[in-house]
């Protein structure tokens, strides 16, 4: 969701998806490489004059990497590419996973 002030505009973007990954074998047991596949439903929503609510079904594609520092965090990164669908383009997720 965001918002610009100076042109009282609001705009809200939700995309629930499901997601299956393959994860590789690799040597090392502090690796974790997987890629996968994805499908969900955009639902967008504006307040901006003359512009309607939309929504779709959307497919994706990742890869990604993570490191285990520890038995229970690591870290790791992940590249999406949506190619079927609106809201389409690549983004880059870093993050850090701790497991409980």
């Amino acid at each position: 969701s965001w918002g610009y002030d100076l042109i009282d505009l609001n705009q809200t973007l939700i995309m629930p998806q499901a997601s299956v990954n393959y994860h590789f074998k690799m040597k090392s047991s502090k690796l974790d490489v997987f890629a996968g596949a994805g499908v969900g439903f955009s639902i967008y929503n504006s307040d901006w004059t003359n512009e309607t609510s939309s929504g779709g079904f959307f497919l994706n594609g990742v890869i990604g990497i993570r490191y285990y520092i520890s038995r229970k965090i690591a870290i790791h990164a992940r590249e999406t590419l949506v190619v079927i669908g609106d809201w389409g383009g690549s983004y880059t997720l870093l993050g850090v996973t701790i497991a409980l």
